[in-house]
């Protein structure tokens, strides 16, 4: 998202210094080309909002009750994001196929027998074209009709030609691409957005403590200081800090030492062997606290199997 508004906001400068070294303000978009900076500048302050108001439903996890079920459906958009890059492999390799089908019959026409002409349509002309077609048939219906093949006309009847192989080869194919992809494919991925959302619910409590832990996290890094756009602004601002300190560092490493990094590389020594030492306490600690309730563990259930068998022994 902070990448989508610093987009915009690129185009959006670019834009501001086309228009006044041109001194053309108003102009109709009949008349810009396809790759302006206003055009790219709506592709990416569109999705930057999109993605901004999604920021909603991130905050809503902090909720106990809507928190799981949010939590629930970014895991199984994970699983439709795999899903759509296997279908992605699919459908080009269909596309390739009937791309290389019906590529030598583009812009072709005949003359039908009650004289109604058939006009070859554009559905496989090009691999993009037919990657195009296929994808929107995943939620419809691509019909024979759809592709009808126009060879054209020949003979001294001049009778429309027709390649049978060809239409049975590329109805054949695309009736496999439907089996593969809407029959076997879909199903797949219904049954592993089920599993899925099982597997989130049976562990409802613990995903949503650790996806509220994250959030929480988060919120001590220093870019979600601000939020965006406005971030983009602290960020630069924090980069060239950063950018000047670690400069100042280098002159005064030089001109102290009398060699680059010196002090640098000793404090980073010391901070790794500082931190390693912390987690070893850590791991320790660790290690000694389930020691410890394990030991306790024990010592009651002795102490209640010591009092059953004394109160058996009283009653003996």
């Amino acid at each position: 998202m902070l990448w989508l508004f610093s987009g915009s906001l690129y185009c959006w400068v670019m834009t501001a210094a086309m228009v006044s070294q041109d001194g053309i303000h108003k102009l109709h978009r009949r008349h810009w080309v396809f790759y302006d900076f206003s055009l790219i500048y709506d592709i990416y302050f569109g999705a930057a909002c999109i993605l901004a108001f999604w920021r909603v439903f991130y905050f809503v996890q902090l909720k106990r009750n809507l928190g799981s079920t949010v939590i629930s459906i970014v895991r199984c958009a994970q699983i439709c994001f795999i899903f759509l890059a296997t279908m992605l492999i699919v459908m080009l390799s269909f596309s390739l196929g009937l791309t290389t089908m019906h590529q030598a019959y583009k812009g072709g026409t005949a003359t039908q027998e009650d004289g109604s002409v058939l006009r070859m349509k554009d559905k496989f002309s090009s691999v993009l074209e037919t990657l195009r077609n296929l994808y929107w048939s995943f939620y419809g219906y691509l019909g024979p009709w759809e592709y009808a093949l126009a060879v054209g006309n020949a003979g001294p009847d001049f009778k429309p030609t027709n390649h049978l192989f060809i239409v049975i080869a590329s109805e054949v194919t695309v009736a496999i691409y439907h089996l593969v992809v809407v029959i076997t494919l879909l199903k797949m991925m219904v049954t592993l957005l089920i599993w899925r959302g099982d597997e989130v619910q049976k562990d409802e409590d613990t995903e949503w403590k650790y996806s509220r832990s994250v959030i929480y996290a988060e919120y001590f890094d220093w870019h979600t200081a601000l939020p965006p756009p406005f971030n983009i602004f602290f960020i630069a601002a924090v980069f060239i800090r950063q950018l000047a300190e670690r400069c100042h560092e280098i002159i005064l490493n030089y001109k102290g030492n009398g060699g680059p990094y010196k002090d640098v590389s000793k404090q980073i020594v010391v901070e790794e062997v500082s931190y390693q030492r912390l987690l070893a306490k850590l791991l320790r600690r660790s290690l000694l606290s389930d020691e410890y309730a394990c030991r306790t563990a024990q010592k009651v259930d002795g102490e209640k199997c010591l009092e059953m068998l004394g109160i058996g022994a009283d009653d003996g």
